[in-house]
């Protein structure tokens, strides 16, 4: 760079306003992204806590609304604790559907685990029945190749019997 009129001291670019020191190199001792920390990766537990957060408030609204509605449906204090009951019973159903779609998850696991078990084992059985097949080619071939191999050392039999006899013949000077 001295040698297209930069000097020590002088900045660079065409003002020589720019800096003066080298860049410094540091070494990433993490396998993080180019730019990212810590705080940043592990940023994303903290969102669950606002997202239960908000499910709870949903909830709580629902619930509100749903007694609400109760209440000015009927002035009368029995039909408050009907609706009381109607919660009560509400949370039991709850109760029942979550333990009926545990019941139903599980079957489905076991289904579907039954399934990649047959799966399985359809492929073994195909992949055992396609060594099957192509052994059973193979003798096949074989006993093919043995049969061809008899029948043409017959034949070379036969041509070098007729070759010795000519060859006989024409030592003894017949001609035909």
């Amino acid at each position: 760079m001295e040698k297209m009129g930069w000097s020590q001291g002088k900045g660079l670019g065409a003002k020589e306003d720019g800096i003066q020191e080298h860049v410094k190199v540091q070494l990433k001792e993490n396998n993080l992204g180019v730019g990212a920390t810590r705080k940043t990766s592990d940023n994303w537990l903290g969102n669950t806590d606002a997202f239960s957060r908000l499910l709870a408030d949903l909830n709580e609204r629902v619930e509100k609304d749903s007694q609400e509605n109760g209440s000015k449906g009927s002035e009368d204090s029995s039909s408050d604790d009907d609706s009381s009951n109607k919660s009560d019973s509400d949370e039991k159903e709850d109760e029942e559907n979550e333990s009926l779609s545990k019941k139903s998850k599980d079957k489905a696991k076991e289904k579907k685990t039954k399934k990649e078990k047959k799966q399985k084992k359809d492929k073994k059985d195909k992949e055992k029945k396609e060594k099957k097949e192509k052994k059973d080619k193979k003798r096949k071939k074989e006993k093919k190749d043995k049969s061809n191999s008899a029948s043409k050392e017959s034949s070379d039999n036969d041509d070098s019997g007729e070759k010795s006899s000519n060859l006989l013949a024409a030592i003894n000077g017949r001609k035909a």
